[in-house]
This record gives C-alpha cells, sequence and structure tokens, in this order.
C-alpha cells in the first residue's frame, strides 16, 4: 500500500522517544477568566457581542442553508453570557451596574431575535437552581418536568 494510507495508520506501532529539558518554566503572571474578560472590554464587551451575534445570525443561517442555525446561534451566545454572570460575582455586580438585564432586554425585542424555544430554555435555566424542562429526543420542543423543585434564583431575567 500507499505510504500514508489509512491501512498503515492502523498499524503502525509507537516509538517512544526521550524528551530533553532545556529551561525552566516560569509563571509570571496568574491569569484566570475572570481577569481574562476584564482584560478583553468586561463583561460589557461581552454583552455587545451577544447583540452583534443577535443581529448577524440570519446572515449566517441564509449562507449555511440552515434556518434553525440563527435561533441556536443566539441562544448559545445568550447561554455563555447568562454563564459568566453567574459564575464570577464582581461580573454579575458590573453586569447589574451597567442595565445589563435592560440592555439584553432590548436585544431580546430586537426584530433580529428568535425568540424560539431554545432560547426560552436558555431563559428559563439562567433564572432557575435547575432545568425545569425533561430532555427529549426533539430540541425544538421543551417539555415541562411535571414536578420541578427549581428554585428561582434571579428574578432581574
Amino acid at each position: 500500500p500507499q505510504s500514508g494510507s489509512l491501512s498503515d495508520l492502523l498499524t503502525q506501532k509507537q516509538v517512544v522517544m526521550s524528551a530533553r529539558l532545556r529551561g525552566r518554566v516560569k509563571v509570571r503572571e496568574v491569569n484566570t477568566l475572570e481577569k481574562a474578560i476584564e482584560q478583553a472590554g468586561g463583561i460589557e464587551a461581552f454583552l455587545f457581542l451577544v447583540a452583534k451575534i443577535f443581529e448577524d445570525s440570519m446572515k449566517t443561517s441564509v449562507t449555511s442553508g440552515n434556518p434553525g442555525m440563527a435561533e441556536y446561534l443566539q441562544s448559545k451566545a445568550t447561554h455563555i453570557l447568562f454563564q459568566l454572570v453567574h459564575k464570577f460575582p464582581t461580573l454579575s455586580q458590573v453586569f447589574i451596574d451597567a442595565n445589563g438585564y435592560a440592555m439584553l432586554a432590548k436585544v431580546l425585542k430586537s426584530s433580529k431575535s428568535i425568540v424560539g424555544y431554545q432560547l426560552l430554555k436558555v431563559l428559563m435555566d439562567a433564572c432557575t437552581t435547575e432545568s425545569v424542562f425533561k430532555t427529549t429526543q426533539n430540541p425544538s420542543c421543551l417539555v415541562f418536568l411535571n414536578h420541578p423543585e427549581a428554585i428561582i434564583r434571579d428574578t432581574d431575567i
């Protein structure tokens, strides 16, 4: 068989190689996700990026030929924003002080927003301690749990 063919890849044997260390690595600065977000413009910059995704998602949906892509992108961007806000208390406070919920509400009310099942699930999951929806085969159809024990943790949403 030719070199690099699939059969060659399956019959290859591992080769043990020794490593040589040439220097030491020193940590000069500890950089956490929270600090990286601050350096990138803060949570306000992420909110702007979410708004930009809402604005451009229809173009992406048309070019990809997948009509559900816009709703998926919008819900995923909103999900990431809420994860950042809920994970880091300092970012949460900055988000509240900057009227982030009001700005996000304007984005959600815009004509570019597709408020479907996926975005509804993201919003419900963000304001409760656990999901209130059953997992189903069809992600575009949400089914409420019969007796959810979720507690509302964020009334601003």
